[in-house]
């Protein structure tokens, strides 16, 4: 039987860009502050300043990791053996760059597939574990499973029930919490996308 292709998204679920962001800004923000996805670049001026921000302090190599986040990717490749690959829309090469040294600081990916895409869904995975809402409501319309991290921007699903494809996107709970979420969500779609080939 195939294992399902899980995709990560880095800023917001594997990084925690914004935290070390806020934290470094004159005067000092919280990441609570960012109630909506878009928040945390209106910020700045514009996003010319918002890169050149994030370059100054470095945040694209030094940001911190979501531990119980890098813990549910490991879990998921090496104890259940999914396919775990990156996904990420940093399409700056100074992000792109920063990235990758993160990613072989912070996260073991060696033979781990890295996709720099702005339209995700370009991709093939099977599910996505996303923070941005309407990435993970992109892949829910086109057919596929999405979870959604619970961060202070990310929680918009209320203003979008009663759409068909809602029912592919799972709104997670703590991250510390979020393993056994995952884990019933891919054993039920595992289930379902045996059915369909069949």
């Amino acid at each position: 039987m195939k294992k399902l292709t899980i995709a990560f998204d880095i800023d917001g679920v594997l990084r925690n860009l914004v935290a070390y962001t806020v934290a470094k800004m004159d005067p000092p923000r919280k990441p609570e502050d960012i109630t909506t996805y878009g928040g945390f670049v209106r910020l700045f001026k514009d996003k010319d300043q918002w890169r050149a921000f994030l370059e100054q302090i470095g945040a694209w190599r030094k940001s911190p990791v979501h531990n119980a986040m890098r813990n549910l990717f490991y879990e998921l490749r090496d104890t259940h053996g999914f396919d775990c690959i990156i996904v990420t829309s940093n399409s700056h090469y100074d992000g792109q760059s920063g990235t990758l040294n993160w990613l072989r600081n912070n996260l073991t990916v060696q033979g781990v597939d890295v996709h720099f895409v702005n339209e995700k869904t370009r991709v093939q995975f099977d599910a996505i574990i996303e923070d941005m809402p309407t990435n993970a409501f992109k892949a829910a319309k086109d057919g596929r499973l999405a979870f959604l991290v619970k961060r202070p921007w990310s929680g918009v699903l209320e203003a979008n029930k009663g759409h068909e494809w809602m029912k592919r996107v799972v709104q997670l709970p703590a991250d510390d919490e979020a393993l056994l979420v995952v884990l019933r969500e891919l054993a039920y779609w595992q289930k379902y996308a045996m059915k369909e080939e069949k």
